[in-house]
C-alpha cells in the first residue's frame, strides 16, 4: 500500500481486474484489461462502492463473443478491497 495510491489485482477468467485509490485525486477507478468501466469520488475517506454491468469474453468458441456481467467493487477500511463478478467473489491482491 502506497502512502498516496492503493492498487489491487484480481482476474475472472481470462481477464485482469484492477482497483485503483488515489488519495491526491479523492477517488477510485475499476477497469478491465486496461479499459476504466467505472470511477468514483468520495469526500471524506478513501472508502466507497461501485455497482454496475461490463462486457466480458463470452466461452462460445466463436471469436468476439460477449457477454454481460454485473461487478460489485467495495472498498472498506485500510487496505481491504472486495470484488465480486457473476455473483462469485474473487480472490483480491495487494499489489501496492
Amino acid at each position: 500500500m502506497g502512502l498516496l495510491n492503493t492498487k489491487w489485482e484480481a482476474t475472472y477468467g481470462k481477464h485482469a481486474l484492477t482497483v485503483s485509490r488515489s488519495e491526491l485525486t479523492r477517488g477510485f477507478t475499476f477497469e478491465c484489461d486496461g479499459r476504466e468501466i467505472a470511477k468514483k469520488a468520495w469526500t471524506l475517506v478513501g472508502l466507497g462502492e461501485l455497482e454496475g454491468t461490463m462486457k466480458v469474453a463470452s466461452d462460445e468458441s466463436y471469436r468476439g463473443a460477449e457477454r454481460e456481467v454485473s461487478y460489485q467493487v467495495l472498498i472498506q477500511t485500510g487496505s481491504e478491497c472486495e470484488i465480486v463478478v457473476d455473483g462469485t467473489k474473487l480472490d483480491v491482491r495487494l499489489v501496492s
